[in-house]
């Protein structure tokens, strides 16, 4: 099989040795531009045949005192019996220096195969058709897919046997259609690199040809984006008609797209949308500008050149006018896809059209999920999977992404019938009393316009009252504030204070904050709609017109259609009662949130005893305790099983039985995984091969894992979406307000949220890992790694049965870890006396905000807890910054390497010390003088925050283990700010 489809031939040293064309693809290769297609690869094996050669060479000179047995039997290599001996000796070793190579192009030959494919070129009956002299004869809609397909495959592109092209006249042109059952995550396509248009392959084709051309074509990018240059490439390969290489990718395109920058005055005034109609006249005043000040025309007759034409050659002149190129931008924009910030026109994945996924997910919560299911490699081939089941017979649809309807009326020319993501602009130009517009000025919500006046914010709000992007949010959380003076006089309180988490609080977060929001946006959709030209009920009249042709073209019915849609949401949010039946909605969703329960099911009391085999297989030198299911909110602990004594080992692992970097890089069976972490490691980044590890053993390996018994007894993700801060959404974390530890918490968040997004845009991650790189997966691996690692030698650690030892403030031993003097284990001794069938606690020795940050507990009466201040800061006006040099040695030889420290204090503790030299610093006070006063200043200010913003338990309330602890810490935090006080009194 392997030569059927790779036709493997050994020929002499100079040429090129391997052959990977099945029969279809060698008479394709005819066709003009097809063998440079493989030319580099060519360029490569020849290489590696002569390395190859050469150390055939070395092995067989290599033979001298005691040669193997076939070179005893033939000595005399420089004979012709040496030659045809080593020709045999080539003939194998390249079979397996290529075998890997050849693995992808069997897969592709055989694929071909099996869909049947009787074409070795595209129709060459319609291709003489086009040659004819005369006007050209239209092809029907089946040509048209017949002869794609067979151009696609005929430049190495495979398509799944399952999938095929279907004219679908409703949705403006093509579509695919599945001709039996797709599964989830099935192999969609393959599109090689060769036929996929990017500004990046367009300018490196002119470069060898034209430098000149390149450098043009960037200056083209700058002014017109990427489209105008794809859309210069296809306006070329129109002109040149039948000598076209993409001639049939261009007979399937459509005419033009109808988007946005094609409608009429009489189009734009259908919408009822100043800011849409401004859009679009701007968008063809800069195609006009992209089209004269470079001079495209001439461009493109320098483009033109470079296809070697026979002088009696005339391009066909309605290509490259400018209404040619208007039309291929429309195409491009409509059908190019994004990967990683670059646009990539693609055939076939281009023909996709739109449905939702309905997975369930809020808008901007997979906005990356596109990277998902469309992967392209190191090659540049893109692969396409299924982004959902798809039954035979039915048409198959792609999610585009979490986006408005705004963006496909400009981009894609039509609007969805489904789109979870709608949303409608709300004008937010309205009367503000006097105060409101004080503080909307002295936060920067509003901001001067260039004509003097004032320029609000224009927020697109989902029909559930979602803002599509929450930067828009600090707007209505102070006109929330309008109808309460006090509010707001504590809000410019906070502003003048110029703290941080106190105007946050204040201004923004303050108790009730939702309820107001949800207000000011309903109150505020009722004004824009007061402002339209028609109400709704007058356009469903419109709309569902017996004669559409009443409305006008298609662009002014895609114009109605779009207003419609936004005045439903607008609708829904202006209902009198909607701020009450969403607040109502949402209380509900947490009040159903799953805790984390003392599961004492069988299915853990079996995964535990499971477990405990596993523990006592990895051969630990020291092995005094097991897992037990403990209940009380602990879940599973670990229990001695004999009696301990303080400072008793009573527990050594060997480093071959923990999970780490070093183990991990020694036992990974999977190259391919192997490969990638080992890229990983070499970047510094040890935590991430941890994570991807356990990722990888967890979520795609299962049962087969040598580590399931350890995985499967690890919290759910339902568990920690439950109690760990890091899944909670901000409004969850306004029960610590007043407390630096909600920033630090949002902080963590976005700094995981940014390692997420970086790592979902790797293409060697979706490659290894596929659908289940999600962002839940990848938050429960890092949540594992942050509350169970355990470190020692500088390490990271996940050491199976240890880190079930759960957390007390009872031994004032801090729990350590220590390599044994072996070196080859890594010891744990016990810090209190146990008896058999005692829980083994330790003290991690954190204070409570870490604790619930990367846990999701605290202790009561914790002796290390502390009071964070993480907004101190060297700011501009203070006395100190008038002289930054001195300031800066100051805090160098003070120790502070940041103008923003942050400390976390507590009664006597040298972090008070710490905190008294930042604030001579700070108030440029010499060293050494007594700083009680400044201290005190300190210390009340935050007390008189947490009085003004604080939230406190309704006596009717039942609260959540998380939302207890959150109030718990606020309250420690008083406890202790007024300790320290009384002290310095």
């Amino acid at each position: 099989s392997a030569t059927r489809a790779c036709n493997i031939t050994i020929t002499t040293r100079s040429q090129p040795a391997l052959h990977f064309l099945n029969g279809s693809t060698l008479q394709s290769i005819q066709n003009k531009g097809t063998m440079k297609i493989r030319q580099r690869n060519f360029k490569r094996r020849q290489n590696n045949d002569e390395k190859l050669n050469d150390f055939l060479d070395k092995v067989i000179q290599s033979k001298s005192k005691n040669p193997p047995q076939i070179f005893r039997r033939w000595s005399w290599s420089k004979t012709l019996v040496g030659m045809l001996q080593k020709q045999i000796l080539f003939l194998a070793f390249f079979a397996l220096f290529h075998f890997s190579y050849c693995q992808e192009y069997i897969q592709v030959g055989q694929r071909n195969i099996d869909n049947d494919v009787t074409c070795s070129v595209w129709n060459s009956k319609a291709a003489d058709r086009r040659k004819q002299q005369g006007p050209p004869v239209a092809l029907t809609e089946n040509e048209k897919i017949e002869n794609f397909l067979c151009w696609f495959r005929a430049k190495g592109g495979w398509i799944s046997p399952n999938v095929t092209i279907k004219s679908y006249p409703e949705y403006g042109g093509y579509g695919l259609y599945a001709k039996d059952d797709i599964a989830y995550y099935d192999n969609m396509y393959q599109i090689p690199a060769d036929i996929i248009l990017s500004v990046e392959s367009i300018r490196e084709g002119y470069s060898t040809f034209n430098a000149g051309i390149s450098e043009r074509l960037e200056k083209v990018q700058s002014h017109g984006g990427d489209d105008a240059v794809i859309a210069l490439q296809l306006m070329v390969e129109c002109a040149l008609g039948a000598e076209s290489d993409i001639q049939p990718y261009l007979d399937i395109m459509p005419d033009g797209v109808p988007r946005l920058d094609t409608f009429s005055d009489s189009d734009l005034a259908m919408l009822q949308d100043p800011s849409l109609a401004s859009l679009s006249h701007s968008a063809r005043q800069r195609m006009q500008r992209t089209w004269t000040d470079n001079d495209l025309e001439g461009l493109l007759f320098t483009m033109l050149l470079r296809s070697n034409l026979p002088q009696s050659f005339q391009p066909n002149p309605s290509c490259l006018s400018y209404e040619s190129f208007h039309k291929f931008n429309s195409v491009v924009g409509s059908r190019a896809m994004v990967l990683n910030g670059k646009k990539y026109l693609t055939p076939l994945p281009d023909m996709a059209n739109y449905a939702p996924r309905y997975d369930g997910r809020k808008f901007g919560e997979q906005s990356f999920s596109f990277n998902l299911y469309h992967q392209r490699n190191s090659r540049g081939d893109i692969h396409v999977m299924a982004d959902r089941m798809t039954l035979k017979g039915e048409q198959v649809f792609e999610d585009y992404g979490d986006v408005d309807n705004t963006l496909y009326l400009e981009a894609f020319g039509f609007i969805p019938h489904e789109n979870p993501f709608n949303c409608a602009v709300l004008n937010t130009e309205m009367a503000y009393s006097d105060k409101t517009m004080y503080l909307l000025r002295r936060l920067q919500l509003i901001q001067k316009s260039e004509d003097g006046g004032l320029s609000f914010p224009e927020p697109c709000v989902l029909r559930d009252g979602t803002l599509a992007h929450s930067s828009f949010r600090p707007f209505f959380s102070v006109i929330g504030l309008s109808d309460d003076e006090a509010m707001q006089q504590t809000c410019n309180s906070a502003i003048e204070s110029g703290d941080d988490e106190f105007i946050i609080s204040s201004c923004f977060r303050y108790d009730g904050h939702q309820e107001r929001e949800l207000a000011a946006i309903s109150e505020l959709a009722k004004f824009t709609l007061a402002g339209k030209a028609t109400s709704l009920d007058e356009d469903f009249k419109l709309f569902s017109a017996q004669d559409n042709d009443s409305i006008g073209s298609y662009q002014s019915q895609t114009a109605l259609r779009f207003r419609v849609n936004e005045k439903i949401i607008l609708d829904r949010l202006a209902q009198d009662d909607f701020a009450v039946t969403e607040i109502a909605s949402d209380v509900h969703k947490v009040d159903s949130t799953t805790c984390a329960s003392d599961t004492s099911s069988n299915s853990l009391h079996e995964s535990v005893n499971e477990f405990n085999l596993f523990a006592n297989s990895l051969g630990f030198p020291v092995h005094h305790m097991e897992a037990r299911i403990i209940g009380n909110g602990l879940r599973v602990g670990a229990v001695a099983t004999k009696d301990l004594n303080i400072g008793e080992i009573y527990h050594s692992v060997p480093n071959e039985s923990v999970i780490c970097s070093n183990t991990i890089m020694s036992n990974i069976q999977n190259d391919e995984l192997k490969m990638f972490l080992q890229s990983v490691l070499s970047s510094g980044d040890e935590f991430h091969v941890l994570l991807l590890y356990i990722l990888y053993e967890r979520f795609l390996m299962k049962e087969k894992s040598n580590w399931w018994p350890y995985l499967q007894i690890l919290p759910e993700i339902r568990e920690f979406q439950s109690n760990s801060p890091l899944w909670f959404d901000e409004d969850r974390l306004d029960l610590l307000a007043g407390s630096d530890a909600r920033n630090e918490i949002v902080n963590y968040q976005r700094h995981v949220s940014r390692k997420f997004s970086q790592m979902i845009q790797s293409n060697e991650v979706l490659r290894v890992f596929g659908a289940v790189f999600t962002k839940d997966n990848y938050y429960w691996a890092h949540s594992i790694i942050d509350s169970r690692a355990i470190w020692w030698d500088n390490t990271r650690h996940l050491v199976p049965l240890l880190d079930l030892v759960n957390c007390s403030k009872e031994p004032t031993i801090i729990h350590r870890t220590d390599v044994g003097s072996d070196g080859k284990s890594a010891e744990t001794r016990a810090t209190l006396t146990y008896k058999k069938g005692d829980q083994i606690y330790e003290n991690y020795g954190q204070p409570n905000y870490i604790y619930f940050m990367y846990h999701g507990f605290i202790l009561d009466q914790n002796p290390h807890d502390c009071v964070l201040f993480s907004n101190l800061r060297i700011n501009q006006d203070d006395e100190t910054a008038k002289d930054m040099d001195q300031t800066h040695q100051r805090l160098s030889a003070a120790g502070f390497r940041s103008y923003n420290p942050s400390f976390c204090i507590r009664d006597s503790d040298e972090s008070l010390g710490s905190m008294a030299q930042f604030l001579r610093i700070k108030h440029g006070r010499p060293d050494e003088e007594n700083t009680s006063d400044l201290i005190a200043q300190t210390l009340a200010d935050r007390l008189s925050r947490i009085h003004a913003v604080g939230r406190t338990k309704q006596p009717d309330v039942n609260l959540q283990y998380a939302e207890e602890c959150m109030l718990q810490m606020v309250n420690a935090e008083q406890s202790i700010i007024l300790s320290i006080l009384n002290q310095l009194q």
